[in-house]
């Protein structure tokens, strides 16, 4: 009957934890259930961006016009030379590319795609525990061709490799509308395409050193939120603390008086004894045993009959 209860115990337990978790999670899930995706303004653009731009010129910037859906958000276009974009880099937008910097695979010309989600960062990028400073700015290169923006037959994006020294974007400077002053602790976070974000220190004012393409944004701790979490984990911590040596001191308790009820039953066995009749002792190992001394009463026969005698004679024949 113990194990069934036991058991009971363990599976309350187990559900009281995941009820927890359950619901402390409700609200990252909510998060993340009313973020878009990014990728669908680069499917877009990659979709439409030839059709809208026919006859492009190399090393011209061109904006890319973007559906109602996407209103708010900014996206430009500019077609370079591999060789010019290795020996000079490229600075035609919120991103510095400096020289040295090796596009792959190795084709002759490739786009460079800028992105800007203003007002709609939020409603595109999550940072939890954290505010984002819009706006959200992001950058990808793919395959260019001689006639089009993106080669139609490749689609393929390109990879990035830095030797020199590493690409910076610029973010506009911000004013805290709290105190009207500039924000003291801002961090710079990289969103990949998993939807893990990473963060850096800023390498300049409102400046971000970028390894890789991708997306990118200022954001600023929360740090209300994070002081009662953090607050909420300490005093859960200590009330744990404090349950368990209350338990424990309870238990040496009881063991206590344990012993104590022990020790009286002992005491009034030993008095109850010496009450009667006194035997003398005598020690067997740790034991102390009672012995008597002499008998009490001697043996007596019921009467004074005795059995007679027989001689028995035995004759053998000759």
């Amino acid at each position: 009957m113990g194990f069934y209860k036991l058991l009971q115990i363990t599976c309350l337990i187990d559900t009281i934890i995941i009820i927890d978790v359950c619901l402390f999670s409700l609200p990252f899930l909510a998060e993340s259930a009313n973020t878009c995706d990014p990728r669908s303004v680069d499917e877009f653009v990659l979709d439409n961006v030839n059709e809208e731009i026919a006859y492009p010129h190399t090393g011209t910037l061109y904006n890319v016009s973007l559906p109602a859906n996407f209103s708010g958000i900014q996206v430009s276009i500019v077609r370079i030379r591999t060789s010019t974009f290795w020996a000079r880099g490229l600075n035609c937008s919120f991103v510095h590319f400096p020289p040295r910097i090796i596009p792959e695979p190795n084709e002759k010309r490739m786009a460079m795609i800028y992105s800007s989600f203003g007002n709609l960062s939020s409603q595109y990028f999550n940072v939890p525990n954290h505010t984002i400073l819009p706006p959200v700015l992001g950058f990808m290169a793919h395959v260019s061709s001689n006639r089009t923006l993106i080669d139609p037959k490749k689609k393929k994006k390109m990879h990035l490799s830095i030797l020199g020294d590493p690409i910076a974007l610029r973010f506009p400077h911000q004013i805290n509308p709290k105190g009207g002053k500039s924000y003291d602790r801002l961090i710079c976070a990289k969103f990949d395409e998993k939807g893990f974000t990473e963060f850096s220190n800023m390498s300049g004012s409102y400046e971000c050193e970028a390894p890789s393409q991708g997306h990118y944004a200022l954001v600023v701790p929360m740090e209300t939120k994070s002081n009662v979490v953090r607050g909420n984990r300490i005093w859960w911590k200590v009330g744990l603390g404090l349950g368990i040596v209350g338990m424990t001191v309870v238990g040496l308790c009881f063991v206590g008086i344990a012993r104590l009820v022990k020790m009286r039953k002992i005491r009034r066995m030993e008095e109850n004894s010496q009450r009667c009749e006194p035997f003398d002792t005598f020690w067997i190992g740790e034991s102390k045993m009672p012995v008597a001394s002499v008998t009490r009463t001697r043996p007596v026969l019921e009467n004074d009959y005795a059995p007679a005698q027989c001689l028995v004679i035995l004759e053998f024949p000759n």
